[in-house]
């Protein structure tokens, strides 16, 4: 490539005389880049998160408990066990603790800091002495699933002990410098693993016994069982065992569903649409550069440079662009997840029920990553801007009449791409499938609006009077643009139906969670607590109806089916109140003749659509088992007969499989969930409310009322970050029109020249051309109205349904389309006074660019 290095260097000059043509081009790899960066980032967060809170843990394969504190588990039950050949049992023990900051913090500063935790003490000897066969015992799961080898004691470390907790164990403690057990033992910063409560930190026995801690006044608490032991050990285990000693098998792993992965498929689609905006940018950039660059680029042509040359200077000026936009945008992407993270934190945990773990970025290889999809999406763009720029290379003038198609070639061209994206949206049967579809959805539209926004524009034409020059100059001109700015336009139409569609389904949300708030809360007030109300807080003037729980697994009544689902079950009362209580989705004829009966169970959505099943279906149900371990026995039917699916009732925002039984089932109480209702007798017909000072002062009380508002509330700052998610894609969009308003702009110079020689003033002018594009943009706003309608339909019905396998209706409010509409206009508007504030009033009617 002969000349390549002295072509380079002239367009690098170029760039330096007109610094914000490249600029702009690196501001839009460093949104791409930090914008996959941050998504990135956040998703493996939510990842590995998701892999430390899924997994069983320590009590995997079940403990061994004393039955009370009476007759507490003793170092000789411990040894005797052993000795039988219980090899694979280890000894813990359990003391609550509160760690502190240490150093040279203050004493306000530490104490502020503390934070009460259980310290969980292992027999190391028992469990390096497991054989290897049984060594994945003695290892953790890293919170980035790696596995991470049990270590005991200090190993001569004088820093602190060796200890383990979960990924979110240090969620909102953070130390300085060391911490500190309230005995003053200096404590290393834990290994972050997986299987292990949110307050537990586990370390070895001789790092437990420390000081005044001895195993007389904290004996062992329990035995975990190491390994997988199959049914026949755990009933020799049973047998062996002391009448003060009991066996508690493993809890029941709840299938929390794909909360976790769906977020992140969702914050990926919006990294996407970020992405794909980003890239708008840039060809619009591309394009004004190598427009302001095009005199000279035909010197070059004139002088003998070869096309090739040119063009792959060109491009190596791009690939210079990415190395210097790649890093940076990667860096900006990590301070932006480091700085969310708190924030991440806390919404997994209060919203999610789950845990975001900060991830240790890889920057080399994000950094390459970025580059490498830079330069291929650049290589893609690249080719529209070279195809005109050969055209103008070799002196032809392309007609638009070539492109037009007829009234009937668009039709034709509507339905086939109508079809296709219904075939998408129809079809879609996984979450994957869903998203192609919004895909789909958006893309189709595209190709809509290119096919009749010229179309709609010349009906406008036709529409002004011409009695009204300058009115139909700027529908002319509107005319004119909508064939010029068809990338400016489908970015700017991408943006504002996914803004549509956002706000769409977000206010549908908010009203679906609304109405089902209203009517699933159908008692005064609401009494939290850790056990049921004491009967004395419990006089003539209230009665209260306890909540208890318990978990299980199901499956369809299918022979050929072996496939269990572990499942939530909670009580529900069976009287005319809680009937009108409970909002269904569908229901079988007698369902609550069934349900009272205890012949059928009313099922969530996110079982129903987990198990694709529907009322009148029929499922197997196990016996229930508590969180204290309490079995709850299936009344009138044995353990493993069959149910019929009563009702289907919605469960907005639980990402749990859940079950409604009778009240009567749990007799006598167990499971209790923490929450009864509270309804008032004789006194709700008086209009005076009975006082519940009494109650309150033993747990806590939420009047319904103060209840709704509480989770509406919430419900508003969760949706905080998805409104200025869409503000900001509107913003990219806006900018990329305005990019291409400058790009127009100089081909209409020679026009706006004349213009001004005939004597319309330079403010006139400005005001023409602003609405010449606020025109553009209405028409495109509002072909982008249905098309957001048709994008928040899928959101809801396919989306949300293989995600979150919950669905809602949809809402159309014209106040929200229309906000929506009005705020993309104001978006677009302030941006496009920038380059036509720019533009030069004078009047000069030589084409610069004329040869």
């Amino acid at each position: 490539m002969h000349g390549l290095f002295p072509v380079l260097h002239v367009f690098l000059r170029m760039a330096l005389t007109r610094p914000w043509q490249p600029l702009l081009i690196l501001m839009a790899l460093l949104v791409a880049t930090g914008g996959l960066s941050a998504v990135w980032l956040i998703n493996e967060g939510a990842r590995q998160g998701e892999l430390a809170s899924g997994s069983p843990g320590f009590f995997a394969a079940g403990t061994v408990s004393p039955r009370s504190d009476v007759e507490p588990l003793t170092k000789q039950d411990y040894i005797r066990l052993r000795k039988q050949g219980f090899t694979g049992l280890i000894g813990i023990s359990q003391r609550d603790i509160t760690l502190s900051c240490g150093g040279t913090g203050n004493d306000r500063k530490q104490s502020k800091n503390a934070k009460t935790v259980t310290l969980t003490g292992i027999d190391e000897t028992a469990l390096m002495s497991l054989p290897d066969t049984t060594v994945q015992s003695r290892t953790f799961k890293s919170a980035s699933g790696g596995s991470v080898l049990f270590e005991p004691g200090n190993r001569g470390n004088t820093s602190g002990i060796v200890s383990y907790a979960a990924p979110g164990f240090m969620t909102g403690f953070t130390c300085d410098n060391q911490m500190l057990y309230g005995d003053g033992t200096a404590v290393r910063q834990p290994v972050s693993v997986q299987g292990l409560p949110e307050d537990m930190l586990v370390t070895g026995l001789q790092n437990f016994y420390r000081k005044e801690i001895t195993p007389d006044n904290t004996p062992l608490s329990a035995l975990i069982i190491a390994g997988d032991p199959d049914d026949q050990q755990i009933a020799q285990l049973k047998s062996a065992l002391p009448a003060h000693l009991t066996f508690i098998p493993p809890p029941v792993q709840a299938e929390t569903g794909t909360l976790s992965a769906s977020f992140r498929l969702n914050l990926q689609a919006m990294g996407m649409l970020m992405a794909v905006v980003a890239l708008f940018i840039i060809l619009n950039a591309l394009m004004l550069m190598y427009r302001a660059r095009l005199a000279t680029i035909i010197r070059l042509r004139q002088l003998g440079t070869a096309k090739q040359t040119i063009l792959t200077a060109l491009f190596a000026e791009l690939i210079l662009y990415c190395f210097i936009a790649a890093p940076a945008g990667v860096l900006c992407g990590l301070g932006l997840t480091r700085g969310l993270t708190p924030v991440l934190q806390s919404v997994f945990a209060g919203l999610f029920d789950g845990v975001f773990v900060s991830p240790s970025p890889f920057i080399v290889q994000m950094v390459l990553l970025a580059w490498l999809i830079s330069v291929i999406a650049l290589a893609i763009f690249f080719v529209i801007p070279v195809k005109q720029l050969s055209g103008a290379l070799s002196l032809r003038r392309f007609s638009e009449s070539q492109t037009t198609l007829s009234v009937t070639g668009r039709l034709f061209t509507t339905v086939i791409v109508t079809g296709i994206a219904a075939g998408f949206v129809f079809n879609a049967d996984s979450t994957l499938t869903a998203l192609v579809s919004t895909g789909a959805v958006l893309l189709s539209g595209c190709v809509l609006v290119i096919l009749w926004l010229p179309a709609l524009t010349a009906m406008v034409c036709r529409l002004v009077p011409s009695s009204m020059p300058v009115l139909s100059y700027v529908a002319a001109g509107t005319h004119r643009l909508s064939a010029k700015s068809k990338l400016a336009v489908c970015a700017f139409f991408i943006a504002l139906t996914a803004n549509t569609g956002m706000n769409v389904m977000t206010d549908s949300f908010r009203q679906a969670t609304e109405d089902w708030l209203m009517q699933r809360l159908s008692a005064p007030a609401y009494f939290y607590s850790d056990a049921p109300s004491p009967p004395e807080l419990i006089n003539d003037e209230i009665q209260t109806r306890s909540v208890y729980e318990g978990r299980g697994t199901i499956r369809l009544n299918v022979p050929s089916t072996e496939r269990r689902l572990a499942v939530s079950v909670k009580s529900f009362p069976v009287d005319d109140i809680a009937r009108k209580s409970l909002a269904l989705y569908s229901f079988a004829e007698q369902a609550w003749s069934q349900f009272r009966s205890r012949q059928g169970i009313f099922v969530n959505q996110q079982l129903a659509f987990r198990l694709n099943i529907k009322p009148g279906d029929s499922v197997v149900l196990s016996d229930i088992q508590t969180d204290d371990g309490t079995l709850v026995s299936l009344p009138d039917k044995s353990s493993g007969e069959a149910f019929l699916i009563a009702g289907i009732y919605p469960d907005y925002g639980n990402p749990e499989a859940q079950l409604l039984l009778p009240l009567p089932v749990f007799s006598p109480p167990s499971g209790y969930a923490g929450l009864s209702a509270i309804y008032y007798n004789n006194h709700a017909f008086s209009g005076q409310k009975p006082d519940l000072s009494e109650l309150a002062s033993a747990g806590t009380l939420y009047f319904t009322g103060e209840l709704i508002t509480r989770s509406m509330a919430t419900f508003d700052r969760t949706f905080v970050v998805t409104d200025a998610l869409n503000v900001a894609t509107l913003l990219v969009a806006g900018l990329a029109f305005a990019i291409s308003v400058s790009v127009l702009t100089l081909e209409l110079r020679p026009e706006l020249n004349v213009l001004r020689a005939m004597g319309v003033g330079q403010w006139r002018l400005r005001l023409v051309l602003i609405f010449q594009y606020m025109l553009l943009c209405l028409l495109a706003g509002l072909m982008a109205l249905p098309a957001g309608i048709v994008l928040a339909h899928v959101f809801i019905f396919q989306v949300n349904r293989y995600a979150f396998y919950w669905v809602y209706p949809l809402n159309v409010s014209v106040d929200v389309l229309l906000s929506g509409l009005m705020l993309s206009m104001a978006v677009v508007f302030i941006i496009l006074l920038l380059p036509l504030g720019k533009m030069n009033a004078k009047v000069d009617l030589r084409q610069e660019e004329g040869l």
